[in-house]
């Protein structure tokens, strides 16, 4: 039982790093895409 209590942990670690690293990837692309609508340089 503690066995899978720790892997059910790891688990939702993995999850929320997942989570967190699609939320910056999103936050990203969205300033870039605001950034290059801004201002056309070469």
């Amino acid at each position: 039982m503690d066995d899978n209590h720790e892997v059910n942990q790891r688990y939702n670690r993995l999850l929320a790093l997942y989570i967190l690293v699609s939320l910056f990837k999103a936050l990203s692309l969205h300033l870039h895409s605001i950034c290059g609508s801004g201002n056309h340089s070469p």
